[in-house]
């Protein structure tokens, strides 16, 4: 992990959001942590969009990502 000071320089560098795709609703706002990770808390089945909101500054966001959740998702470890 890079750390500045005792700080690390990835807590709050990247934000992204959930998007309902049917919609276009932004539904949850996650903020990165010290290592980079983030999380949603609110994704019931369905179809959603994860898109970076906010980038690095000097960097384009990434792509936006489609994610299907069905009865047969088995979440990552």
């Amino acid at each position: 992990m890079l750390e500045i000071v005792g700080q690390s320089v990835f807590k709050g560098l990247f934000t992204f959001c959930l998007v309902d795709a049917a919609t276009g609703t932004v539904v949850e706002i996650a903020v990165s942590d010290e290592e980079g990770c983030f999380a949603f808390e609110h994704v019931d089945y369905g179809d959603w969009i994860i898109r970076e909101r906010k980038a690095p500054e000097g960097y384009s966001a990434m792509a936006d990502v489609p994610l299907h959740i069905g009865e047969d998702f088995v979440q990552p470890e």
